[in-house]
Formats: C-alpha cells, sequence, structure tokens
C-alpha cells in the first residue's frame, strides 16, 4: 500500500515536471519579449547612455539570452525570484508579506458558498 502510495507520487511529480519547465521557459520568454528596455524604466527618464548600460549589466541584460536564461533557471533554483518592478523589494518577501491576506481572501468566498449552499 505505502509502495503503490510513493509510485504515484513519483509518476504525478514526472508528469509535473515537463509542465513546470514549460511555465519557466514561457515566463522567461516573455518578460524578455516585452517592449521597452527595462534598464530605461529603472533609470529614469533623466538617466544618460552611461548610467543605462551600467543598469543593463547589473540585471544581466547584456548577455545573450541563453545565458540569461541559465542565470535565471540558477536564481530560480535557490528561491531567488529577482525583484519586484513596482517596489524594488525582492519578489520572495514581496509574496511573504502578502500571502496571509490572499488565502484569506480566497478563502472568504468558499466559506460564504458552504453557509448559503442547502446542499
Amino acid at each position: 500500500m505505502k509502495g503503490d502510495s510513493l509510485l504515484l507520487i513519483g509518476r504525478r511529480l514526472l508528469q509535473a515536471a515537463p509542465v513546470v519547465m514549460g511555465i519557466i521557459v514561457v515566463t522567461f520568454v516573455l518578460t524578455r519579449a516585452l517592449p521597452g528596455d527595462p534598464a530605461v524604466f529603472f533609470a529614469g527618464p533623466a538617466a544618460d547612455e552611461q548610467s543605462i548600460a551600467e543598469i543593463r549589466a547589473s540585471l544581466g541584460l547584456d548577455k545573450s539570452w541563453p545565458e540569461q536564461f541559465w542565470i535565471y533557471l540558477q536564481n530560480l533554483s535557490r528561491g531567488d525570484l529577482g525583484k519586484s518592478i513596482s517596489t524594488g523589494q525582492p519578489v520572495l518577501e514581496e509574496l511573504t508579506t502578502r500571502l496571509p491576506s490572499i488565502v484569506i481572501t480566497s478563502r472568504q468566498p468558499s466559506s460564504f458558498a458552504r453557509v448559503c449552499n442547502p446542499y
């Protein structure tokens, strides 16, 4: 019985691996294919070419896409999800501060449905 459960879990993890890898590839490509230059955004409207180039280098945008993707995979494996564009804070920190309110908000409709549903 226990061996069957472990085998099922192992199969499910193997089935999920291509999906997870696909999601990683799609998110990487979408973030790189967006219009505009993130370095210009971070530098601000009054930035000169030298400061934009420095920001581009610090973000790793001066490297080729395969190099950027390898760095992206290494950062994901360490749990480094990058920095938020809007706040500049680490994304993981943003998620942990907002997760409690997300959980509460997502549970309220299901609790309401259980109370109101007569079946």
